[in-house]
């Protein structure tokens, strides 16, 4: 082995090492940091529930708040874990046979209270057949509860969310459509980007990790698919994406494909 090849092999081997550390790392401080905070919001949750005595409203307020944050952490946490198992490619799927028609319902009905909480309208338009997929369901549930996320922090009180499904030959196409503020054709080469908030203005309470976008494109193509976004200032967005279909109509086999 010539010097160059060996100063090579050395190097990655480095890099390597490097990032198996980092992993090692963000895992521990994140399994660390889980405790405290679980105790943290049931210690919280007691204290809004009455449990420990009466409280003010300017004491509820403040409490949930606190709660509220505690929330946005976890969900980093959680956010980080993901963005460096999908960095590290040690993120795998699980994927099974599904109905994704009935996987979007049930995301979709979890969404009911929340929405009607800022008078938002959101539909739902899927074929009137089950749709067969092969599909990791957590991730697929991730994806989506994200993207309907996103619309409802940036749709103002009585908008609109359209979650709609299409299925063809080769693919089944999503999308999420809200009637918020819209991107900038200047945000637009940034929004999949780590950590990039953008410019448009959250409700109360409802900042987010700017990591959640990148870590949807990523789930996306590890099925397969293809993350893309319309939108116009003053109209809204959609966010849509497409999984490959992999059923074997003849045989009614469902591969991995």
């Amino acid at each position: 082995m010539n010097s160059e090849a060996l100063y090579k092999k050395r190097a990655e081997e480095a890099v390597k090492k490097a990032m198996a550390m980092r992993d090692e790392f963000v895992s521990t401080v994140s399994h660390e940091l889980r405790t405290p905070l679980s105790i943290s919001k049931e210690g919280l949750s007691l204290v809004l529930r009455g449990k420990a005595g009466e409280i003010t409203p300017q004491q509820r307020e403040i409490l949930q708040m606190a709660e509220s944050n505690i929330d946005r952490l976890a969900f980093l946490i959680d956010d980080i874990l993901d963005m460096s198992k999908i960095e590290s490619e040690t993120m795998t799927l699980r994927r099974e046979p599904m109905d994704a028609v009935e996987a979007v319902r049930e995301n979709c009905r979890g969404w009911e209270l929340r929405v009607k909480s800022k008078s938002i309208e959101l539909s739902l338009s899927v074929p009137g057949n089950p749709v067969l997929l092969s599909i990791d369901k957590m991730r697929f549930t991730q994806i989506l509860s994200n993207l309907i996320s996103n619309a409802f922090k940036f749709t103002p009180d009585g908008g609109k969310i359209a979650v709609h499904v299409e299925e063809s030959n080769a693919r089944v196409k999503f999308a999420v459509s809200d009637t918020g503020p819209g991107i900038s054709k200047e945000e637009f080469p940034k929004i999949f980007e780590k950590f990039y908030q953008g410019r448009r203005t959250y409700g109360p309470g409802m900042q987010g990790t700017g990591l959640g976008l990148n870590i949807v494109k990523s789930l996306v193509e590890l099925h397969g698919g293809e993350l893309t976004v319309e939108s116009e200032v003053g109209k809204g967005s959609v966010f849509s994406f497409t999984i490959p279909k992999s059923v074997d109509l003849k045989e009614g086999n469902i591969t991995n494909g």
